[in-house]
């Protein structure tokens, strides 16, 4: 099937998930692969520096002061709700920019 994917909304995790399937899709497996590689940690900072705007490749992680930026909202987070189930939270925010 000759089609091309894109999402560029916030529910979109992996924004550099896009191209043609036919020609394009290794690459794009490639790119969710790459994602689900990251140690568990990187995977839920990226989702949650994602729904929140910091991140919007997977790239953004390599970048300082984005990184910081991120685990400084978890950090937050963590303290403000010890006991918060991130995947709960992210699937809120996702939800909520529906």
């Amino acid at each position: 099937m000759d089609s091309y994917y894109v999402n560029e909304h916030i529910i979109n995790l992996l924004l550099e998930v896009r191209g043609n399937l036919l020609t394009e899709k290794r690459q794009m497996l490639s790119d969710i692969d790459r994602f689900l590689r990251l140690p568990p940690e990187e995977r839920l900072l990226f989702a949650v520096g994602r729904r929140l705007n910091v991140f919007f490749f997977l790239d953004d992680l390599q970048k300082p002061e984005l990184h910081r930026q991120a685990e400084a909202y978890m950090d937050k987070i963590k303290k403000e709700n010890p006991n918060v189930d991130f995947a709960l939270l992210c699937n809120y925010v996702r939800q909520s920019q529906i």
